[in-house]
């Protein structure tokens, strides 16, 4: 399968009236998508750049868990949890960019438990507690910024640099323009 099977299917999945343990379930083989789509493209030598818009449709857990995530850029999600546990218990991502998110938890316990990230940006989010405990036992997130990253963002966070606000938006805008999908 490829990005943009992926794409379609969260498309399919979306807003979908699911039980609490079934949206876990769910967003957990998005997670095992995402890893699995991200091993498949660095085995090739190709680099895993993905970005994947919900256009403001429901999913909760999104990419939960997902272990391997290489470079994703996330935008436009309704629900909570979306990427919550990203590249934790010794996983590792690039850089994970969440934008327009619409739900709390974004990010939560991302890098966390033995994870790698080297650059977390929630940029626009409408919602509590984003990227709450960030990096907690985990080995390192460089980089996160948070721009409009909703109340009580980055609480806990363990990053080597924290950065918010107008400096966050530069970045994100950096890293836009160095690649306009991630």
């Amino acid at each position: 399968y490829s990005a943009q099977d992926l794409q379609s299917f969260l498309i399919a999945k979306a807003d979908g009236n699911y039980e609490n343990k079934e949206a876990q379930v769910l967003g957990m083989y998005t997670g095992v998508l995402l890893h699995v789509l991200t091993e498949r493209y660095e085995k090739e030598k190709k680099k895993a750049i993905f970005e994947f818009d919900l256009h403001k449709k429901e999913f909760n857990y999104l990419f939960y868990f997902a272990k391997r995530a290489g470079e994703v850029k996330v935008r436009n999600v309704k629900g909570h949890d979306t990427c919550s546990f990203i590249a934790s218990y010794g996983g590792k991502a690039k850089k994970v960019l969440i934008e327009g998110n619409k739900g709390d938890y974004a990010a939560r316990l991302a890098g966390s438990n033995g994870g790698n990230i080297r650059t977390l940006v929630i940029n626009g989010n409408k919602g509590d507690f984003a990227a709450e405990w960030v990096g907690d036992y985990g080995k390192k997130i460089v980089t996160l910024a948070l721009y409009k990253a909703g109340r009580y963002a980055g609480i806990n966070a363990q990053a080597q640099t924290i950065i918010k606000g107008r400096k966050a938006l530069a970045l994100y805008k950096k890293l836009m323009a160095e690649n306009p999908c991630v």
